[in-house]
């Protein structure tokens, strides 16, 4: 049963991959500019829909783990498409016409060549996540409950660091 719920909630989530990428695309951009307000606003607002939504979905509609998937991709459809349009109406810089769109072989080189150990290192990790994950799941349901339970208060626990790293980050992109 938790196999085939786990499998129904990615294929649904997987639908909103787009808005996902749209979302921190936009976000990297306007951090990159020195605004990082307007991304949490809209980081925000999406969570409180997206824990409203699955309150709605889940409880009263009783759609159970396809409803808290469809909630959460209602949310990050309401951010991407807000920061979206937030980036079109209020950066001038950010408006795309015809003239911008160009392939150019040197610049795409270069963001290749400068992410590739970046990439390299999430492969990595997230590798390492999915073998510790394939352990903890042989053991059963309650250790898969209680190893969740410890990670999400890790991830809570190791966000200022993350934080600190990607205000710096940001801080020597905008000043080099």
């Amino acid at each position: 049963e938790l196999l085939a719920d786990s499998k129904k909630y990615l294929q649904i989530i997987f639908y909103g991959i787009g808005f996902t990428f749209l979302y921190n695309y936009f976000t990297a951009v306007l951090r990159s500019m020195g605004n990082s307000y307007i991304p949490l606003i809209f980081l925000v607002i999406s969570a409180v829909m997206n824990i409203v939504l699955d309150i709605i979905f889940v409880v009263p509609l009783r759609m159970g783990i396809a409803g808290a998937a469809y909630a959460t991709i209602i949310a990050q459809g309401f951010s991407a498409t807000g920061i979206f349009l937030y980036c079109v109406r209020k950066v001038p810089l950010l408006r795309l016409e015809r003239r911008h769109i160009y392939f150019n072989k040197r610049i795409i080189a270069m963001i290749a060549n400068n992410s590739v150990l970046t990439s390299i290192q999430q492969s990595v990790m997230n590798f390492g996540i999915l073998m510790i994950q394939g352990l903890v799941n042989s053991f059963g349901i309650p250790v898969m409950a209680a190893f969740t339970a410890v990670v999400k208060i890790e991830s809570f626990a190791y966000m200022p660091v993350q934080d600190f790293g990607n205000a710096f980050s940001t801080f020597t992109a905008q000043n080099r």
